[in-house]
């Protein structure tokens, strides 16, 4: 019967993605679906630049819809193509995210044993895309981008552990919650949304045989813009949920880094600068200490550098709010004397204040 049908909207916001757009309506137009299944795909233009090209779904069998607004950001494209769908259920994806066919059926499969929940899927890059030693490092070695080998109990994920690029949720939860928060509009959102959800005594499910390919194509210069961005959402994830306290656990590795650590910037940005110009990687001197011995030159200084511009980006944001220098209190170091790792509120306050469910 037709009433019976179930219809999933596609989320996408859209920003500068046309060369991306084409090679994500190919995947959706080879999903596997089932019988009942009906597609809406919705796509949410964030600013007034480049146009969503309807050439790429000229041939797309399902309905698409695009929207417009000022620039707002991510977060706030993906809430209002949400609300502007009429879709039973949101499958969040992203302008370079290409589903592989199995995918959709994946998410359902996992929501069908565990309905209500958040189910996460499984983001690998694109092979097309780990050409250079960069592209391969984030993707394959480095914790920047996605860490699914994290995923130590997939059916009860942490809050951190939703990925907005491709997941299924209920719609009608979706806007309950407030979607993503828009004063978060590159970063954290995801994880903020994880938080909301498992408070509401919900969970987040992960499916690990539903996955989408990660095209895009990564630059240093763009990736240490990323990363600059990242820490300054990073704080205001921080401040939005009243963890100043753990915030100021950073203070230590800032004056490390800013003190003792510049020579070693120093000679990290000689070697990747030569890389970028050559091709061919300069060399740190011996007796540099690398966080795994075993690591290249080129790899250890894209993780000094890397995190460097995340702390750069964090401290910059820490001194906008004025809170430069404020110490942590010695009330949270844990039981053995130690300092807790500053995200550790997270997972504390999804297992402290979650709503029961009954």
């Amino acid at each position: 019967m037709l009433e019976d049908f179930v219809l999933i909207s596609v989320i996408i916001p859209f920003y500068k993605g046309n060369d991306t757009l084409p090679r994500v309506f190919r995947a959706l137009g080879a999903l596997e679906l089932l019988p009942s299944d009906r597609l809406e795909i919705v796509i949410a233009l964030d600013g007034n630049g480049q146009m969503p090209d309807p050439a790429a779904w000229s041939s797309f069998p399902w309905p698409v819809q695009v929207y417009r607004q000022e620039q707002k950001g991510q977060s706030s494209a993906t809430n209002l193509a949400a609300r502007l769908s009429t879709g039973d259920m949101l499958w969040l994806l992203a302008q370079d995210m290409e589903p592989l066919p199995n995918a959709l059926i994946e998410l359902q499969r996992r929501n069908a044993k565990t309905p209500g929940c958040l189910i996460q899927g499984h983001i690998e890059h694109h092979p097309e895309m780990l050409k250079d030693e960069l592209s391969r490092y984030i993707a394959l070695e480095s914790n920047f981008q996605f860490a699914f080998h994290a995923f130590k109990e997939p059916d009860n994920l942490k809050p951190g552990q939703h990925y907005s690029p491709h997941a299924l949720v209920e719609r009608q939860k979706f806007l309950v919650l407030g979607g993503y928060d828009e004063q978060l509009p590159y970063g954290f959102q995801d994880a903020d949304f994880g938080l909301k959800w498992r408070l509401n005594g919900d969970k987040i499910i992960y499916a690990p045989e539903s996955i989408a390919l990660h095209a895009h194509a990564y630059t240093w210069e763009g990736y240490c813009r990323r990363q600059y961005n990242i820490g300054r959402s990073a704080v205001d994830f921080f401040i939005k949920w009243n963890q100043r306290d753990y915030l100021s656990l950073y203070f230590t590795t800032l004056i490390e880094f800013e003190t003792r650590q510049q020579p070693n910037l120093k000679m990290c940005e000689e070697v990747v600068q030569k890389w970028l110009e050559t091709g061919t990687p300069g060399t740190l001197p011996q007796g540099f200490k690398k966080t795994d011995p075993n690591e290249s030159d080129l790899t250890s200084a894209f993780f000094l550098l890397l995190g460097w511009e995340y702390l750069r980006g964090l401290r910059e944001r820490i001194e906008e709010y004025g809170y430069a220098g404020n110490m942590a209190p010695e009330s949270l170091k844990m039981a053995d004397g130690k300092w807790p790792h500053p995200y550790s509120w997270v997972d504390k306050l999804a297992i402290e204040r979650a709503r029961p469910r009954h």
